[in-house]
């Protein structure tokens, strides 16, 4: 597969194995599909022309088929199964995201989880960090925020529900640095000591 994708010019990054390197693999991957010129396709933006265009049809079928590769040629094999049979990439899309993506107060966990065990293990890989921890947090952020925003409407949101606590946390600048200070390496210990002051 490897040597398929360089002949044929896919760009490959870090697979997609499942659930632990998702939310990062799916950062890189809209940035990717970006740059290629097939993000509004992947998620809707741009919807497959009537079979009456045949040229617009054929060429968003073209472009579809370029996303999808993409995708399959970045994740596991064993997620094959998932995309392999679907019928564009839109689709493929959606059963990653079904997946991996979804906003339930078990994704959220999950999500805080990551975050509170992240560590940056060197001084060299510190902006590559900073960007994925910044990307973790935002994604906290957007999915309390959604969350709380759907338990308003209904009158059903609780100051004890998973959204309620997590929230005010979420979209604290002061604990976003807090946490982001003690995932640091020891040999920033002056990082940290300088942020008490």
């Amino acid at each position: 597969m490897a040597e398929v994708s360089k002949s044929l010019n896919i760009p490959q990054i870090e697979k997609l194995r499942g659930a632990t390197n998702y939310d990062t693999w799916r950062s890189i991957t809209t940035t990717f599909l970006d740059i290629m010129g097939v993000w509004d396709l992947v998620i809707g933006k741009s919807p497959k022309p009537k079979a009456s265009d045949t040229t617009a049809e054929a060429s968003w079928v073209r472009l579809s088929h370029c996303a999808k590769d993409f995708i399959l040629v970045n994740i596991d094999g064993g997620l094959m199964p998932l995309v392999s049979t679907t019928s564009d990439a839109p689709t493929a899309w959606a059963k990653l995201e079904e997946k991996f993506n979804r906003k339930t107060p078990t994704s959220r966990h999950s999500l805080l989880k990551t975050i509170l065990t992240l560590s940056c293990s060197n001084k060299r890989e510190i902006g590559t960090y900073i960007e994925k921890y910044n990307e973790l947090w935002q994604r906290l952020l957007e999915r309390t925020s959604e969350a709380t925003f759907r338990s308003r409407s209904s009158d059903s949101i609780s100051k004890d529900s998973l959204e309620g606590v997590l929230l005010p946390l979420a979209s604290s600048e002061v604990a976003k640095g807090v946490f982001f200070l003690t995932s640091l390496p020891s040999t920033l210990d002056n990082v940290v000591d300088c942020h008490k002051r």
